[in-house]
């Protein structure tokens, strides 16, 4: 095989337990970069204050796409491209809510906003010490919306009254957690994560937009092709990137669906990314690499 690009999910794959990158895990990155591989982190994390500091970190030099790719973002941080939720359904999400009462986050231009129930929500989790990111209140955030003339990035219902009556609604309107590129797409793409605890909540965003189709597009721009790429991820969000890339690879702790998928699953631990990256630069150079383990 010949090794030129390598995706990179953040959380609990290219950090560890910590939310830091471990030692090991940055050497072999740099190994890669050395090798000639380039390195992107496709993430569902915002970019300022977020993922931007491990970009920067690494000293990667390639464009960043958070929100599964729905922002995809340069070097200097400008905003290279961007897909944002369907105006008329982000009205229509951010009215009901607002109707009930529910707690729900808006991101856009990497600033959080949510109504009062979100600051009620955030009393809450952080009364079972978890600590949440600040928001931006305003009354109304369809009317916000309005009158920023545009919609936001995602939405995120927070609690599990709010993701229920999100997914009741809208569900209908959401491609599914597994859908990746080439799929057949609605106007929403629906995330849920933690679900029985008090951390329950629901990504919303553009249907069609996933880690997958992020990284399809990636390698059609800059000339990639599949059985050159390797992706590693850990959640649902990285299903459909695990899925497309030549090399896909799921961490440990991934849903036993994505290991379906996957080329190989790395070890237990904070140093697997290392593992993995050393591990597929071997395949690169004709040394045999080892099967799911």
């Amino acid at each position: 095989m010949s090794l030129r690009l390598l995706a990179l999910d953040i959380d609990d794959t290219l950090t560890g337990s910590d939310h830091t990158i471990s030692e090991a895990n940055k050497a072999a990155i740099a190994e890669a970069k050395a090798a000639g591989v380039e390195v992107i982190l496709i993430t569902g994390r915002r970019y300022k204050d977020s993922a931007e500091k491990y970009a920067v970190e690494l000293s990667l030099g390639t464009l960043t796409y958070c929100y599964c790719g729905a922002s995809a973002i340069r070097p200097d941080g400008a905003v290279d491209e961007h897909r944002p939720l369907p105006f008329h359904l982000a009205l229509d999400i951010a009215r009901c809510f607002h109707e009930r009462g529910l707690p729900m986050q808006a991101y856009m231009d990497d600033v959080i906003y949510g109504e009062p129930p979100v600051q009620e929500h955030r009393r809450l989790v952080e009364s079972f010490g978890v600590r949440t990111v600040a928001n931006t209140i305003v009354p109304d955030l369809a009317a916000f919306f309005m009158e920023q003339g545009r919609p936001p990035t995602q939405l995120v219902p927070l609690g599990a009254a709010a993701v229920e009556a999100a997914r009741e609604r809208f569900g209908a309107l959401s491609a599914g957690e597994e859908a990746g590129p080439g799929g057949e797409y609605g106007p929403l793409q629906m995330y849920l994560h933690d679900p029985g605890t008090i951390l329950t909540r629901l990504t919303i965003l553009k249907g069609g937009v996933n880690k997958g189709e992020a990284l399809a597009r990636h390698c059609r721009r800059f000339g990639f092709i599949r059985r050159e790429v390797a992706a590693l991820g850990d959640s649902a969000m990285d299903g459909p990137m695990v899925a497309w890339a030549g090399h896909g690879v799921a961490m440990s702790s991934a849903p036993d669906w994505i290991k379906a998928r996957a080329e190989m699953v790395a070890p237990a631990g904070d140093d697997a990314a290392a593992v993995i990256i050393r591990r597929l630069l071997g395949q690169a150079q004709g040394n045999p690499g080892r099967p799911k383990e």
